[in-house]
């Protein structure tokens, strides 16, 4: 019964979810190749432009072979060529893509017709270069700018994001099997909030077939560039009077597998990273220059005046200032220009009521420094945290923004995005598991553990009781769900979305799946408390046919499962697996059966207690006076663990599974 998870917000144009400028809009594994292109760019006024190659372009053939067979190809086409060079010597800046397609099956050919290069007009100007396709022989030039349609599309609506970007539509006709499709284009400019810094990655490796890839960047000389990239893919230098020459090739790069169950910030495939940025320390001014906070406005000033007189203790002040931004301000990012990574005013997002998380993010760090209470704001990532540790310094490892409010002896991380937190004090409100952060200072060195406090752990605490002690009638179960920290915000937010009705059922067939003749005695019960963050729901139940005979010996037995504690169990087992295995972290659950039995009715005492690197767990059973007590719990330690350790990891949690379920 795990209630909905809390899922940070992107941050558009800061890292992960930044778009980038190579507009194919393909399957979704060409588009997972093609990420990662240096977003740059500049436009007037929605439009395009055709016009040759420019000058500095090296030009890359199309190949003429590969040794890739339709066996290997998913979606039914592949790259032939990748082909991505960036001018950071012209002014503006520019990017030159240059792709060629090839179409294995009827697949490919549905999915790679519409061609797309989206781009935004309130800084970028698109320059279509070349559309052709492949046959044999034959080149067929299809890039007629009449039929080139330029749509308003906004990709991030489901995050609630507007961005105003544009998209350049054309559409193929008789397009076929065995064609070649050959695009390049160039996006011109750069989003004059990044204030001519530079930080790009580029993908060089892939899961599915590659030919040929090729990435080029010019830089000025002698201006100071950081560059990463694997020992075996070191780029080759030509160093120029005023511009200095970086390339790198890759020939039919090795396909990676990657295997299931991985951790969402486990990433295998190598990537170029290169930026001016040369510090963790210049990250992090650079963004603090973007959340300098100003004097409260009129309107600012009832709402914190408010606060004072309500609260007189610094945490009551500063719980009121989170439960403000959070709960009266609505999630919605309008991220035109430098909108994308700049966040509004305070006094226009209070004055508007909505916001997305940098917006959100000033609000509560003005609310509460004029609450005379130290804030800052901090740069985080979503689901990359622990993959930052150790890394190279980069502004595109955050897609995310939250606040640290310090007051003496202690840090606490507040994420101003998330909804129905509840808590008598600060130690009770949970932030998502971000791992690390940088702090948005001058004084800021490098990135800082995020931690969530004790009091914000998730723990849920069911308590069941069963009046089984009849063969001949239904049975009764009563059970009291308690919800804390963590489990509880989830449930309560999950309960905002969802009628009681609803989750009423929703409840009923999970026992249904034990218990499959159940029937709901009444409605579940719900309690808030909400200072201290814990929400009880009470449900009470009739089990027809609670025992049945054996068919073996005629017996009469039941089933008391402990099926609320059951964990996912994923498949680890996996002989040649090479890759860290993912699992359900944080997660604690108790559960206690107390079951009243027929008269006469015993059984022997048992236990099972398991414990390794990742999960502990403990089982116990006993039998008084007619009376069956049962004790599971599970508590999952870590949310990950190496290959070397995931089958020894996945046994136990098959051996506590099988320990959850009790039948006499």
């Amino acid at each position: 019964m795990a209630a909905k998870a809390i899922t940070p917000c992107p941050v558009r144009g800061i890292g992960n979810r930044a778009r980038s400028p190579l507009g194919w809009v393909r399957p979704a594994w060409i588009a997972v190749m093609l990420a990662g292109l240096p977003a740059v760019a500049h436009a007037a006024r929605p439009g395009f432009r055709v016009a040759p190659e420019p000058a500095w372009v090296r030009p890359i053939a199309v190949p003429e072979s590969s040794s890739v067979t339709a066996d290997q190809v998913s979606g039914g086409a592949y790259l032939l060529l990748l082909d991505t060079q960036c001018n950071r010597v012209a002014t503006p800046a520019e990017v030159y893509v240059h792709t060629a397609v090839s179409v294995v099956n009827e697949r490919g050919v549905s999915d790679v017709s519409q061609i797309t290069f989206q781009f935004d007009p309130i800084y970028e100007q698109l320059v279509l270069h070349r559309v052709v396709i492949h046959r044999g022989r034959s080149r067929i030039d299809h890039l007629d700018a009449s039929r080139v349609k330029v749509l308003q599309r906004e990709t991030d609506l489901a995050f609630k994001i507007y961005d105003g970007s544009y998209t350049a539509l054309l559409v193929l006709d008789d397009v076929r099997p065995g064609d070649v499709i050959e695009t390049s284009y160039s996006l011109i400019g750069q989003n004059p909030v990044m204030g001519g810094h530079f930080d790009t990655q580029w993908t060089m490796g892939w899961s599915q077939p590659v030919r040929h890839v090729h990435r080029r960047l010019l830089w000025p000389a002698g201006r100071p560039l950081m560059v990463h990239s694997s020992p075996d893919q070191q780029p080759v230098i030509s160093k120029g009077p005023r511009a200095w020459d970086y390339t790198w090739d890759l020939e039919s790069p090795r396909p990676i597998t990657v295997d299931d169950y991985t951790p969402a910030w486990y990433d295998p495939f190598p990537r170029i990273h290169a930026t001016d940025f040369r510090s963790w320390n210049e990250i992090a001014r650079w963004g603090a220059a973007l959340y300098g906070t100003t004097g409260p406005t009129e309107l600012l000033r009832q709402r914190i005046d408010e606060i004072r007189r309500n609260h007189p203790v610094p945490e009551a002040r500063a719980l009121a200032a989170i439960r403000l931004v959070q709960e009266e301000i609505r999630y919605l990012g309008i991220e035109l220009g430098e909108r994308s990574q700049r966040p509004s005013d305070a006094d226009q997002v209070l004055r508007q009521r909505f916001g997305d998380c940098k917006d959100k993010t000033l609000l509560l760090v003005t609310l509460l420094r004029a609450l005379d209470l130290e804030a800052r704001p901090a740069f985080v990532s979503s689901f990359r945290g622990p993959m930052l540790w150790g890394a190279e310094p980069s502004l595109m490892a955050f897609d995310h923004v939250i606040v640290r409010l310090d007051i003496p002896g202690h840090a606490y991380w507040i994420d101003p995005t998330l909804q129905a937190e509840r808590g008598s004090t600060l130690s009770k409100l949970d932030v998502p598991d971000f791992d690390c952060a940088l702090v948005l200072v001058d004084s800021t060195t490098g990135l800082v553990p995020v931690r969530r406090p004790p009091g914000a752990d998730p723990l849920t605490v069911i308590r069941k009781t069963i009046d089984a002690r009849r063969t001949d009638a239904p049975a009764s179960l009563a059970v009291e769900t308690c919800y804390r920290g963590r489990d509880a915000n989830q449930l309560r937010y999950r309960l905002r979305g969802q009628s009681r009705e609803k989750l009423s059922k929703g409840y009923l067939d999970f026992y249904a799946r034990r218990y499959p003749a159940i029937e709901r005695v009444e409605p579940p019960r719900i309690t808030d408390n909400e200072s201290e963050n814990e929400i009880t729901v009470r449900e009470v139940y009739s089990i027809p046919r609670f025992w049945a005979r054996d068919p073996r010996d005629g017996t009469m037995v039941a089933q008391f499962d402990a099926i609320e504690a059951v964990q996912p169990v994923p498949n680890g087992r996996a002989p040649q697996r090479t890759m860290p295995l993912a699992l359900d972290f944080p997660a604690h659950v108790i559960c206690t059966t107390r079951a009243v039995m027929p008269q006469g009715w015993s059984a022997p005492p048992d236990s099972v207690r398991l414990r390794d690197g990742a999960m502990r767990f403990r089982c116990v059973s006993t039998a008084r006076r007619d009376t069956l007590l049962l004790y599971h719990e599970f508590e999952s330690t870590r949310g990950h663990v190496t290959a070397d350790a995931s089958a020894e990891v996945v046994r136990d949690l098959e051996a506590a599974d099988d320990a959850m379920g009790y039948s006499t």
